[in-house]
């Protein structure tokens, strides 16, 4: 009954260059209306904007959320994707963190960069929120290539210790039920 997302492990060695990411979620926008796309750094987040603007924005709305706006900006654009969201219209947010939480907006498909299994539960909660989908939404996890976390300690630790479960159950998927 709680589970309205399921987790699709699509990290690879040495990770996904920026064109690369963007290429993986334009497909993914492809399938579905709704695409929230979470980075670790206001850095990549921006550098995957800017490329989603070029690809996608003839017919769908892009949006960017990272503190590097200024509270009122924020709230507008966030007060601009819940409009969105609830018409049903085309819409990607590329986000850092700030809408992993306290945010009450629902996508069909989210895309987390791999962080702390606790960063990647919190993102998935902003998709299919209130089930609306009627089967579970899917949220991705990627890495980018060169991402530069400098003293972001959590974050170093968190994405370790994802890996190292990932790695785990590629393994052996089997003894985890699928």
């Amino acid at each position: 009954k709680f589970q309205r997302m399921e987790v699709r492990d699509r990290t690879q060695a040495g990770g996904y260059s920026i064109e690369a990411a963007a290429d993986f979620l334009e497909e993914a926008k492809g399938e579905v209306n709704s695409l929230l796309v979470v980075m670790n750094t206001k850095t990549i987040a921006r550098q995957l904007y800017e490329a989603l603007k070029k690809r996608i924005s003839s017919h769908a709305q892009i949006l960017y959320i990272t503190t590097e706006l200024c509270p009122a900006h924020r709230s507008d654009v966030i007060r601009r994707l819940k409009e969105l969201l609830e018409q049903k219209r085309s819409v990607v947010c590329v986000s850092t963190s700030i809408l992993e939480a306290g945010v009450d907006v629902s996508f069909e498909c989210v895309v987390r960069n791999l962080a702390g299994l606790d960063s990647i539960a919190q993102s998935s909660g902003r998709g299919n929120r209130h089930g609306e989908q009627g089967q579970n939404g899917i949220t991705y996890i990627i890495n980018i290539a060169d991402e530069r976390l400098g003293s972001m300690q959590e974050i170093i630790v968190g994405e370790e210790k994802t890996r190292a479960v990932l790695d785990t159950y590629r393994k052996m998927p089997q003894a985890y039920h699928g």
